[in-house]
């Protein structure tokens, strides 16, 4: 069976909604909705809300009978015969024929109404349903009894906030009817969809840059991966992609500061990159690296726990080989159904030149810490530019009115053309 996501402003394929009262391209209305109807397929629903979560949206809720037969109108219209996860939920698995809640940013609200087909729900303690999805029938056309239904399956619950912000409905979401949404038709996996951010360059630099800083960028595609970095503009530094990885996603830079350099590489290790590949690639960039650099150091998500020995057996051996070690103490993953983990990293050859290591969670990412380390160097403080301010704290407002009444603005206003300068002479007794 397939799987699919909508985004309304999101249908498994999954249907999505943008926040707000906006609806532009990607997203398209439909009826009153906003919504994005996503053919990717996602193997649970916890992928479809972060898909949706990561354009700015939220699994589609049909609060009125009047939406949902709109949506199943559009849907058998495709033809797709996809199943289309939405935003209901199972609340309460110990309530007698379950307790049916729409979900979104973390709010619930009662579904009115239900198009459960016969026998369903059908679910057990041993084989939970709890979540809703639009099912089109593949074989469904005009001749025949056209049905979509609301089917379940077991997943888990996960709050996503956000939604289109700004203008929602910009590219790529679309507009259809009133409703604002995205179609995407890319393949993507449970792992990669929750992890990254999912961004490629359909979104321009632009979003992302922040005054006084360097930026880069290295994307992998809309559906996982992705890294940037930002270094202060008025560092010397330089990014170095010949210092970079070949299989493991990284970007390198070299920053020179009180006259050393070194080489800083951001990393990240997909579940998908094998123990092998990752010694191999990681081993071959350091040697490259270390044959220029004496100061290197290297962080990220590499997704291997150093808090078990069993598990972080790859990156021990990494470490042993390059003379390299981890600086980050405690966990730094947090997941509802694991221990914590040690998977975001601080490694380098230089522990005794860098200080106050930090690992703290700061709200913003879904289950990891921030991770960050200072040089034990003295950094000169941004110049800022000088401002002229004109002062009003002695200002005599009659007088004032006195001197623009005898003063010859004519001979001012014709002769200069920069205001300031035009202001010094006014000011300037004859």
């Amino acid at each position: 069976m397939r799987f699919y996501i909508l985004l309304a402003t999101c249908v498994s394929a999954v249907i999505c909604s943008p926040t707000g009262d906006y609806c532009k391209a990607p997203f398209q209305r439909i009826g009153n909705g906003c919504y994005l109807i996503s053919t990717e397929k996602v193997t649970g629903d916890a992928a479809a809300h972060v898909l949706c979560a990561d354009r700015g949206a939220y699994l589609a809720n049909f609060e009125t009978l009047e939406e949902a037969m709109r949506m199943k109108y559009e849907l058998l219209v495709r033809k797709t015969g996809l199943i289309y996860y939405i935003g209901g939920r199972k609340m309460n698995r110990n309530i007698a024929g379950g307790d049916w809640k729409w979900f979104k940013h973390g709010e619930t609200s009662n579904i009115k109404y239900f198009l459960f087909p016969k026998s369903q729900p059908n679910g057990s303690s041993q084989d939970p349903q709890d979540c809703l999805s639009f099912w089109a029938p593949e074989e469904n056309n005009w001749n025949r009894t056209a049905m979509i239904f609301i089917v379940f399956f077991a997943s888990f619950l996960l709050t996503v906030k956000g939604a289109p912000t700004a203008d929602p409905c910009g590219f790529p979401y679309r507009r259809i009817g009133e409703g604002c949404y995205l179609i995407v038709n890319d393949t993507v996996s449970a792992d990669t969809a929750i992890v990254k951010t999912k961004i490629d360059q359909s979104f321009p630099d632009a979003q992302f840059r922040v005054d006084n800083y360097h930026f880069w960028r290295k994307d992998r595609n809309a559906h996982g991966g992705r890294i940037v970095m930002y270094i202060r503009s008025d560092l010397p530094c330089d990014r170095k992609q010949n210092m970079e990885c070949e299989i493991i996603e990284s970007i390198a830079a070299e920053l020179v500061v009180n006259g050393k350099k070194w080489l800083i590489s951001g990393m990240y290790r997909p579940q998908t990159i094998s123990d092998n590949d990752f010694i191999n690639d990681f081993t071959k960039t350091h040697d490259k690296i270390s044959v220029k650099y004496d100061n290197m150091i290297f962080l990220g998500d590499l997704n291997y726990n150093l808090l078990s020995i069993d598990k972080c057996t790859p990156l021990s051996t990494v470490c042993d080989i390059c003379g390299i070690e981890n600086i980050v103490k405690g966990a730094t993953c947090f997941t509802k159904d694991a221990k914590p983990t040690l998977n975001d990293v601080i490694l380098t050859n230089k522990k005794n030149m860098l200080q106050n290591t930090t690992n703290f969670n700061c709200g913003l990412s879904d289950v990891h810490n921030i991770i960050a380390v200072q040089l034990k160097s003295d950094v000169p403080s941004i110049k800022k530019p000088l401002k002229k301010y004109r002062s009003y704290k002695q200002l005599d407002e009659e007088k004032f009115l006195h001197d623009l009444e005898q003063a010859n603005l004519t001979t001012i206003v014709d002769n200069v053309e920069n205001v300031n300068e035009a202001y010094d002479i006014f000011l300037t007794p004859n």
